[in-house]
């Protein structure tokens, strides 16, 4: 699972350390995201409950009537962008869900997860685009020159990597461009950036650097969805593990409807 190595990360198994974990997130109050793992589909969350006995979570949903249902027998994933990295946990097997018309609140239970993954922060933590199953088309476009076009290598809320098209027009280090990104379903994301550095390899192989620059706060955002969605996708090609491989892909890696 090369999205792992690139980076390094901490395996927390012991029950013990995984609810010693939850209990800092949900004693900090942060919104986090439990992600369906048969569709893909996300539903913001707080954690309000942690059951010492037999291990189960409670979860009260604050998008609630505006996002995806939830039902027993749901598989999730909890994810949780923290400043020391990329949180995320094995499946949890949703068996409770009630309704709070009064309140208008979504409540579920899970069981403690089995693992969390905490892969940590190296400046950004960038998601590994699974060569030959995976493609994401790339095109720069500057002032009074040529579109330069490639492939994504990897993605980051900070920057980029590209394998550029043999025959395109050279960009340089320092260059400011706009980047399009455009996925198998059509789905597209244009972000400024500046190359930070343009490198040979053999085989003439051309790939360059980019550095985002001046984002908005909802471009970060989406950045930081792209970024999950392809370790995610990247994930589900490459594990051998049965909850993971029968999984429907991301939706941006599905042909367009």
């Amino acid at each position: 699972m090369p999205a792992i190595a690139e980076n390094s990360y901490t395996l927390i198994t012991e029950p013990a350390a995984v609810a010693a974990t939850l209990a800092d997130l949900q004693a900090r109050g942060e919104s986090l995201l439990l992600r369906g793992m048969a569709d893909g589909r996300s539903h913001h969350v707080l954690l309000t409950t942690i059951e010492d006995d037999p291990g189960r979570l409670i979860w009260q949903r604050v998008d609630a009537g505006h996002g995806t249902p939830v039902a027993v027998g749901d598989m999730l994933q909890l994810e949780s962008r923290r400043r020391s990295g990329h949180l995320v946990s094995s499946a949890m097997y949703c068996d409770g869900v009630s309704h709070d018309a009064r309140a208008g609140s979504l409540e579920l239970r899970t069981r403690l997860p089995l693992r969390l993954t905490l892969r940590h922060a190296r400046q950004d933590w960038r998601a590994r685009v699974v060569p030959g199953e995976m493609r994401v088309e790339a095109r720069l476009s500057r002032p009074e020159a040529p579109p330069v076009h490639g492939t994504l290598v990897d993605l980051s809320v900070g920057g980029c990597r590209l394998v550029l098209a043999r025959d395109v027009a050279a960009v340089e280090p320092d260059d400011w461009v706009n980047l399009r990104l455009t996925f198998p379903n059509g789905e597209q994301a244009l972000f400024g950036a500046r190359v930070g550095d343009v490198a040979i390899h053999t085989g003439a192989r051309r790939e360059a650097g980019l550095i985002f620059a001046d984002l908005s706060d909802e471009q970060t955002r989406r950045l930081w969805f792209l970024t999950c969605e392809i370790d995610r996708e990247s994930e589900r090609l490459q594990s051998v593990r049965d909850e993971l491989r029968p999984l429907a892909p991301s939706t941006l890696f599905q042909p367009p409807v």
